[in-house]
């Protein structure tokens, strides 16, 4: 449907779009597709960047993290099209075919391709890192809501992902020069459903009870919500198992519905109530610290006691107390030391000045 107007009946006769797929800027052409996928993931980044503390994690996790998950996520979400279409990648020869495959400008991936792939480079990194990789995914799932979102918009701009014919009162009009159809609009539905599902987990993250929960709850919203895209789906862009007609997203989105109900009956049951890996990680820190000021205070040499011993005192020829007084600190090493004490203010700070010498004898 590229190059289709846009209509929303619900918005009145005269609201219409007809939106480039691209612009340019000199000679380079920038689709906006890509635009929006950016803009998504950076808001999707910056998210977890600032809550990355409140998971135990660093900046640095969330950024390597990153690195290995953009890559990890287009290779596994084109692998998963291409293996469920082969037919459309398949060349005259081996290296036509693999031109084909790599050609991501051509289109065609799939979500739950990346998501499988990212999710299992994580858990490496995870135990290479010795790190939660349940409190990892908990902190990039409402991440994920977010990039997912405002990605589905780049969907809206080249009229791709879009339902059933119907008479909905959310109808999408796309007109041609065949005419106009009403279809289901999906990447609203979906991009709705994604951001009150990021509303949802964010406010859940506060309150988790053992790390993975949030992106096990994560698994079964997003598996909701695409089940239901999946069965409104028009079939022209749906992508099948092969030729046997059976919708692979919507088969992997019941799979991964049971699999994480699972996973947080199970491993949730297992784990309820134990310290979450921030905690853990928390209390490590402080063990840490408190282990290093032990040994700083043990590195420290013992303080030598002192202690005065008073030789004589008396009363001088101007009316002042005084005292001679020996100050021990080590009598191993240390030779006694003897000192005057007076009563005079400017050496004591103390006027000892004993009242009987001010009077006349």
């Amino acid at each position: 449907m590229s190059g289709a107007t846009i209509t929303f009946p619900i918005l009145g006769d005269s609201f219409s779009l007809n939106p480039s797929r691209y612009f340019e800027i000199g000679n380079f052409r920038i689709y906006w597709y890509g635009v929006i996928i950016a803009v998504g993931f950076l808001l999707a980044a910056l998210y977890a960047l600032k809550r990355a503390k409140e998971f135990g994690m660093t900046a640095d996790n969330v950024l390597d993290v990153i690195i290995i998950g953009v890559p990890s996520a287009v290779v596994g979400a084109r692998l998963f099209y291409v293996l469920n279409n082969f037919s459309l990648f398949k060349g005259d020869t081996v290296g036509q075919t693999l031109l084909n495959i790599i050609d991501i400008k051509s289109g065609g991936s799939a979500i739950y391709g990346g998501l499988l792939l990212v999710v299992l480079f994580v858990w490496l990194y995870c135990r290479k890192k010795k790190i939660s990789c349940g409190a990892m995914m908990d902190l990039a799932a409402p991440s994920l809501f977010i990039g997912q979102c405002i990605g589905r918009w780049g969907n809206f701009v080249n009229r791709e992902v879009y339902g059933t014919e119907t008479d909905f009162f959310l109808r999408m009009g796309l007109t041609t020069g065949s005419g106009t159809i009403y279809v289901h609009p999906i990447f609203l539905y979906e991009s709705v459903w994604d951001l009150i599902g990021f509303i949802v987990l964010h406010q859940m993250s506060k309150k988790r009870k053992f790390d993975g929960q949030i992106f096990g709850i994560y698994v079964i919203w997003y598996g909701f919500g695409r089940v239901v895209c999946e069965l409104l789906r028009h079939p022209d862009v749906s992508i099948y198992i092969g030729n046997t007609g059976i919708k692979a997203n919507l088969v992997f989105a019941v799979a991964s519905i049971i699999a994480a109900l699972l996973f947080l009956w199970l491993y949730g049951m297992k784990h309820f109530g134990e310290p979450l890996f921030v905690d853990r990680a928390a209390a490590a820190q402080h063990g840490e610290e408190n282990a290093d000021n032990t040994q700083a205070a043990e590195a420290e040499p013992e303080r030598e006691e002192e202690r005065c011993v008073i030789l004589e005192e008396g009363v001088d020829e101007n009316g002042n107390r005084f005292q001679y007084v020996e100050i021990e600190v080590d009598e191993d090493e240390e030779e006694p030391e003897t000192e005057e004490k007076t009563g005079s203010p400017d050496e004591t700070g103390t006027n000892l000045k004993d009242d009987s010498s001010s009077e006349e004898k």
